[in-house]
């Protein structure tokens, strides 16, 4: 193989203008030639570090990229020689204290970032490049953070972050969820609402410009500590669930089903009491199952998938309801190829009949599925009430989608038996063989928030 070729493959990579096919020639190449994966590793450590010491090398690095040509592509690594070495005067520096007065302490590196694309951000988006703090800003995919002292930050798009220190995030918008261990206890987060102080635990927090904060806690401990002085801070525990500014003293049994502040007209979040997804001619999915899957199929109805999703309203005052929303969270899939799909269109139904209520989480199949036909391969909609749809552009796989119709707000208030449930399905065919399976992530997922049915009283 030319070296010139892998070296043009490499960059294009780097600079994010690799084609498909040249991708997956790229993949090949490091999973077949370990030259080529050093290689690839080398020029990513120099990209990093050029992007994080910008302000301590000359002006060369600010003037505008080189256009992807052999010609100057053989420029741009010719620059890169020559700025490698003042690099290692930085980092040999480091070491007999000839350091620039404006260096910051690396606190974390960024580990993964794939199919990411990143708005304005003061920190480098290369994955295994080292961060001081600063901004980021996530548009699209997921990223994730490795902290010095092992905290890891899994950020989902769109999101918005600030790294303060190897202890200290600050979270601006967005969804973000922290594995933090033993040795990173007391790590903090802060949004605009006020803190969540980590006591050994697994969680996740959201934060949107319209809603206040929530916090899931997915193992371990956490307590909150609210910037309103009349909150007292609040403890949480593995299998709550509460937003900023509710009740301060919580049980297990009321952050399943929320918290209602009357004088506010605070939003109430509920969980799902039990979700799974049904694949056609396919033994039961497990019930611990961390994704929801969907997929409509005509060239492969074995490859068929419909989620259902249960919530169940406990005591809230349903009579009152003024208005509803319905959330979920895309992941991958890892199921199928998006060039085999066109941009889709999804439509959340809701069971009409309280017996469609009662299906089994861990025996779901074709046959015991409320309200699946496996004729048509669809759903019998003579039982059913459409909800709302949403859509998804081929090739996404994260961000969050949601229904906020007045037809969710009348199904809700038509229950009879205290329990909802919804039935997702994908409305658009595969265009060819081996088509992407959309999914969502379930109750069970441990890195990202479960679907989510928000009520206001």
């Amino acid at each position: 193989m030319d070296s010139r070729h892998i070296e043009d493959l490499i960059h294009k990579e780097i600079e994010g203008t690799i084609s498909e096919s040249e991708a997956v020639e790229l993949e090949g190449l490091l999973k077949s030639d370990p030259k080529v994966h050093q290689q690839m590793a080398e020029a990513l450590w120099i990209h990093g570090n050029l992007l994080n010491h910008s302000e301590e090398l000359p002006e060369l690095l600010k003037t505008p990229p080189i256009k992807d040509n052999k010609k100057g592509f053989h420029n741009f690594f010719y620059i890169v020689t020559g700025i490698a070495a003042a690099l290692c005067f930085v980092w040999v520096g480091s070491f007999i204290n000839i350091k620039p007065e404006n260096t910051k302490e690396i606190v974390a590196t960024l580990v993964k970032a794939k199919n990411c694309s990143w708005g304005a951000s003061e920190l480098p988006t290369v994955p295994n490049s080292p961060l001081t703090a600063g901004q980021l800003n996530l548009v699209e995919g997921i990223a994730v953070i490795k902290f010095n002292n092992g905290a890891e930050l899994v950020m989902e798009a769109p999101s918005n972050v600030e790294l303060v220190s190897n202890m200290y995030l600050k979270l601006i918008g967005g969804s973000v969820v922290m594995d933090i261990p033993e040795q990173a206890i007391g790590f903090t987060i802060e949004t605009k609402e006020g803190k969540v102080i980590d006591y050994g635990t697994k969680f996740g927090v959201t934060a949107t410009e319209l809603d206040k904060p929530q916090v899931w806690v997915f193992d371990g401990e956490v307590e909150i500590q609210s910037k309103n002085l009349n909150h007292k801070p609040q403890r949480l525990y593995e299998g709550q669930s509460v937003s900023f500014g509710k009740k301060p003293k919580i049980t297990k049994e009321e952050a399943s089903i929320g918290f209602v502040d009357n004088d506010h007209q605070e939003w109430v979040t509920l969980i799902p009491s039990k979700d799974n997804y049904m694949r056609y001619k396919s033994e039961p999915i497990s019930k611990k199952s961390p994704l929801l899957m969907v997929k409509y199929s005509t060239l492969a109805v074995k490859n068929v998938r419909l989620s259902y999703i249960t919530f169940d309203l406990g005591d809230q005052p349903i009579a009152n309801l003024l208005d509803a929303k319905f959330s979920l969270d895309l992941q991958p899939s890892g199921k199928g190829f998006a060039a085999q799909i066109p941009d889709c269109e999804f439509t959340v139904y809701g069971i009409i009949d309280a017996k469609g209520d009662e299906w089994d989480e861990s025996n779901l199949t074709e046959s015991t599925a409320p309200y699946f036909n496996s004729k048509t391969f669809k759903l019998d909609k003579s039982h059913l009430d459409s909800l709302g749809h949403f859509s998804i552009a081929r090739g996404i796989s994260s961000g969050t989608r949601s229904i906020h119709t007045g037809s969710l707000i009348e199904f809700i208030k038509n229950n009879k038996n205290g329990k909802v449930t919804f039935i997702i399905e994908r409305d658009n065919d595969e265009l060819g063989n081996q088509g992407l399976v959309n999914a969502f992530a379930s109750k069970e997922n441990p890195l990202a928030a479960p679907p989510r049915l928000l009520l206001k009283f």
